[in-house]
């Protein structure tokens, strides 16, 4: 299980990548550059080309990322990856 204690009430951001392909999205945080955690799960962590869709800077990343976990629950995966389709994607 990820531990959070690093992260806590820290400022970062919350991005939404998409694995090109398929259905499935990624909603995560980082408090480095969005840019460089987006060429790190692209080059080690998926099968498919991934493509950052969009992303936001946030005063407390490990609060939004719960937010946005829990409030999309119902289509998580695995983890971080969730299952959209089109109508649910324009929610997020």
């Amino acid at each position: 299980m990820f531990n959070d204690s690093h992260y806590r009430n820290k400022p970062g951001y919350i991005y939404l990548i998409h694995a090109q392909e398929t259905d499935r999205y990624k909603i995560g945080l980082t408090t480095r550059s969005v840019e460089a955690r987006f060429t790190e799960l692209n080059s080690s962590q998926s099968p498919f080309p991934l493509e950052l869709i969009d992303w936001f800077e946030t005063p407390n990343v490990t609060e939004d990322e719960k937010y946005f976990h829990e409030k999309y629950s119902a289509h998580r995966v695995h983890g971080e990856w969730f299952q959209f389709d089109r109508r649910t994607l324009k929610e997020v």
